[in-house]
């Protein structure tokens, strides 16, 4: 598929640009991740997945493509999850 994927996970910056456009109580992953692109880190990528795995990260997408009209994809991925009804059975 000619793609390097890459992780990128609380990166070693300073904060100065991201607090515009998240709320203050954001933890530092999603903070950071921001900054990163934000201060051109990331200008070298072709796209940004953000993978659902708190609310915060997967709103993240939402704010790469509403706010920062980056002209790249930033889908967010929702992790299939097991129905409730294959949950296994529990007896008290």
């Amino acid at each position: 598929m000619n793609a390097l994927p890459v992780e990128i996970w609380d990166p070693p910056l300073e904060v100065s640009h991201a607090s515009a456009h998240l709320q203050p109580y954001i933890c530092s992953v999603v903070r950071l991740g921001l900054e990163l692109i934000l201060q051109g880190h990331c200008d070298e990528v072709d796209g940004f997945l953000f993978p659902h795995t708190c609310d915060s990260i997967q709103n993240l997408a939402s704010v790469v493509n509403d706010y920062l009209e980056l002209k790249k994809p930033a889908p967010s991925s929702i992790t299939p999850r097991r129905p409730t009804g294959l949950l296994p059975a529990i007896t008290i």
